[in-house]
């Protein structure tokens, strides 16, 4: 139902308006009524109807002036004018009021109801704009939404790169420093474990419901993700100062603690990472957040917030250098470096977790698996975890070094095999490029680019695996596809030169004859031409 509002000084020709309403659209309007001006306002203003239909010459304010007023509180409602007055000035002065339609007195029956009709079109166009924009909003913040949670565990795991100012410039995020926060549930004070990935999921969406509703009354950015049995959360600041950027991560994350203790009943404890300035380094942030959530040496205000220590960054500095030495090693298939660097590794750790042989296990699995999946490109599968059992069982040390050896030369000798089988893909890839490209200009720099490497190195790997260099090698190929082209009277030497990707016929000329013995026009003339 509609609310309509009839504005006239004559009673009669509101209950005419009143009755050609009821007769045509039964139910559809309630009717509210006013005789001039000022209680068109008043009326206006108390019911918000979205049809208003007026007269212009009446007691008092006219309707000219109700309209104006009435338009400054609404650009939505519809106006319809029923007037005697058909002028230029007045057309002028309704159209710049706003004035949706206008109806001449006496108004006919068809007339009346054109305009009646209109009015119902209207409405009905901005119900299914509106549904439209609305539905279109609801999307568009569900994506939002998505992409703010991919962000969030593709910056912790420092992919993005490429396109990582794309996405903060959709976001409209800007800042100087960035940071990392952790938050779960488990804390010293608690003994807290999963029952079920229900609880898990039920109690992690608790924190992240409480954390956005806390942030969006702040003016800091961010985004967050669940993951694993974490809630990661990064933060965008703007201080230009990086002690007091880090100490606002600090304050933050022990608030935002005490605001979830006390709506959600809940007692949580985080990690905060150092600060960064370069988006690509915000993934150390994160690193470091695990390690404070995870060794809690350094709590922050005596509460369940833990900051990232110097010890954790020296310690954890030697263990990212070995890993990635040892990674660096086995791609080059060095087995006797290989193995040396694995016994340095071993003993660093022995050193490092003398008193925790369980912490040493776990910091050898993931070395194992860091290995798999920086040298192989993949996560273990449960076969891959079965090989690993026999070390849990493991006692004594050089035990562990000699099933460590046996694995990371299982692990060098897959990966020797993977990368011939990728130098093969590659080459032959190359060649069928070639042959389907020959006529395009074809440089040693940009086919290397294609394929991630060195100019040097995949000219190196090519005559290695063709026993022809890749310029001559392409000169073969336009020679071969020129011979084929012989056949075609109607192309002369110089069209096919073009054809196989030389523009200076000439030049093409020499290229044959150093290969062929013989220039294209001899060659040509000797074998495919009719005497």
């Amino acid at each position: 139902m509609y609310q309509v509002l009839v504005v006239d000084d004559e009673a009669r020709e509101r209950n005419i308006i009143k009755i050609l309403l009821e007769r045509q659209y039964s139910r559809k309007f309630k009717f509210v009524e006013a005789n001039n001006g000022d209680a068109a306002i008043r009326e206006f203003e108390k019911n918000q109807p979205e049809l208003l239909i007026i007269d212009i010459r009446m007691p008092g304010m006219d309707g000219i002036e109700a309209i104006k007023r009435i338009r400054n509180q609404s650009l939505d409602v519809y106006i319809i004018i029923i007037t005697a007055y058909d002028h230029f000035e007045f057309a002028k002065e309704a159209i710049k009021n706003g004035v949706n339609d206008f109806i001449l007195k006496p108004p006919s029956r068809d007339s009346f109801y054109q305009a009646i009709n209109k009015f119902l079109k209207y409405v009905e166009k901005r119900k299914l704009n509106k549904r439209n924009i609305e539905e279109t909003q609801e999307k568009l913040e569900h994506w939002m939404s998505v992409m703010k949670k991919d962000m969030a565990i593709s910056l912790a795991y420092g992919g993005l790169e490429e396109h990582i100012e794309g996405y903060f410039s959709m976001l409209d995020i800007s800042y100087h420093w960035g940071a990392c926060i952790l938050f779960n549930l488990e804390n010293e004070n608690s003994t807290f474990f999963w029952e079920s990935s229900i609880d898990k999921k039920f109690y992690l969406n608790k924190i992240s419901h409480y954390i956005d509703e806390f942030m969006n009354k702040s003016l800091i950015q961010y985004i967050s993700a669940r993951q694993g049995k974490n809630v990661i959360m990064f933060l965008f600041l703007r201080e230009k100062d990086k002690e007091i950027s880090y100490k606002t991560a600090l304050d933050l994350s022990s608030t935002i603690a005490d605001y979830i203790q006390e709506n959600a009943n809940l007692t949580i404890n985080s990690g905060v990472g150092r600060t960064y300035l370069l988006s690509k380094d915000l993934s150390k942030s994160y690193e470091e957040a695990l390690s404070a959530i995870k060794n809690k040496k350094k709590k922050y205000n005596n509460k369940l917030v833990y900051a990232y220590t110097e010890e954790e960054q020296k310690s954890e500095e030697n263990d990212e250098c070995y890993d990635k030495l040892l990674i660096k090693k086995i791609r080059e298939g060095n087995q006797n470096e290989v193995i040396d660097i694995l016994v340095e590794i071993f003993t660093f750790f022995k050193n490092k977790y003398i008193s925790d042989q369980t912490t040493l296990k776990v910091r050898i699995i993931e070395l194992l698996s860091s290995i798999t999946k920086s040298c192989l490109g993949k996560e273990y599968t449960t076969s891959s975890l079965n090989d690993l059992a026999p070390l849990i069982r493991l006692e004594e040390f050089h035990e562990i070094i000699k099933f460590s050896e046996g694995f990371v030369e299982r692990i060098l000798k897959q990966v020797k095999e993977q990368q011939s089988s990728k130098r093969h893909f590659i080459i032959d890839k190359v060649i069928d490029y070639v042959n389907e490209n020959y006529c395009q200009t074809l440089c040693v720099e940009e086919i290397a680019k294609m394929f991630s490497l060195s100019p040097f190195y995949f000219s190196k790997l090519f005559k290695e695996h063709r026993n022809i260099n890749f310029v001559d090698f392409v000169t073969e190929v336009r020679i071969k596809k020129s011979i084929e082209l012989f056949t075609d009277e109607s192309l002369n030497i110089k069209e096919i030169a073009y054809e196989v990707g030389y523009q200076d016929p000439n030049y093409f000329s020499r290229v044959f004859k150093k290969n062929m013995g013989v220039s294209p026009k001899d060659y040509r003339n000797k074998f495919f031409v009719q005497s």
